[in-house]
Parts: structure tokens; sequence; C-alpha cells
């Protein structure tokens, strides 16, 4: 039997289902600094174009670690992705 069919879900149950639903639920899980391996602010859902502390061909970095890293170094940013040199 279908859901929608049961008596008890009427038009307004209906409704708040439908705003309420998640079609592929996900567990959120977040990003892993590549230095100290500590949990980042970022979901591992959220694109690396509109990450601070990314660093193509490394990962993420938290910003302490990131600050650590590009302190004696140059950082080149193209087209939103940053190299290490």
């Amino acid at each position: 039997m279908s859901i929608w069919k049961h008596n008890s879900f009427n038009a307004k149950n209906k409704i708040t289902f439908l705003r309420n639903r998640t079609i592929f639920p996900l567990k959120l899980e977040y990003e892993q600094c590549y230095k100290c391996k500590m949990k980042t602010e970022y979901p591992t859902t959220k694109s690396v174009y509109s990450r601070e502390c990314y660093i193509e061909g490394f990962g993420q970095y938290r910003k302490k670690c990131y600050h650590e890293i590009t302190n004696d170094r140059i950082i080149i940013k193209q087209f939103n992705l940053e190299y290490l040199l």
C-alpha cells in the first residue's frame, strides 16, 4: 500500500512530509588537515573553490597549519586554485 493512500496521510501531512524529506541522508563529515590530521571547519561536501586554506595537489589545511607552511614560501593563486612553490 502506498503511503499516500493511507487514511491518516492527508494533504497537510503530505506537504509537511515533502518539505522535511531527505532524498539521500548523508552523514556530515569534515575534511582533515593535511599536516596535523585534525578536522577542519569545511565539510567534505563543500566545493574546494569556495574554501580557504586549500592547496591544489596537497589538500585542505587548518588556518594555523596553513600559515605555518606558507610563512616562507610563495603561494600562486590561479583560477581559484592555490599552488605552493
